[in-house]
């Protein structure tokens, strides 16, 4: 059984480390980017209300987690938007219900804690892109990204 917990990201996230670069490497491997993620950003984030983490637990080991933003929708006055900013799943887990699981109790948290939208970012050519949609989520842009 894998359970999934609202838990803060601050300390859970400092023994991430390994499933963060793992993480990293399956998104931005093909890149020159290097993974340097800024632990106690999401803890002050969190702190005033504008971070949630979620991880999923097989074993007493993490084998995924959904990690969000919550910020007023600068567009569109009176919403709040969820962001996700990292959604993984451990490769082992990949061919279970676990990600959807994690998507929905994002969205359930998420709108417990104010949001009336969610974002996800899907990286291409991964699972994601085809789960959304099932998911009644609509494609609004596509992102391009170039170092300069």
């Amino acid at each position: 059984m894998i359970d999934i917990l609202e838990q803060k990201i601050l300390p859970t996230a400092y023994g991430l480390k390994d499933l963060f670069e793992q993480h990293w490497d399956e998104v931005y491997g093909h890149t020159n980017r290097k993974a340097n993620i800024m632990l106690d950003v999401y803890g002050k984030m969190e702190e005033v209300g504008m971070a949630f983490g979620l991880f999923a637990y097989y074993d007493m080991h993490i084998v995924g987690y959904s990690i969000n933003f919550l910020a007023p929708n600068i567009h569109s006055a009176g919403y709040i938007s969820c962001n996700n900013d990292a959604l993984y799943v451990d490769p082992f887990f990949r061919d279970t219900p676990l990600g959807i699981r994690l998507i929905k109790r994002t969205e359930e948290k998420a709108k417990m804690k104010g949001a009336d939208m969610m974002v996800w970012n899907a990286p291409l050519n991964t699972n994601l892109i085809k789960i959304l949609p099932r998911l009644k989520y609509q494609a609004m842009e596509q992102v391009f990204i170039k170092e300069i």
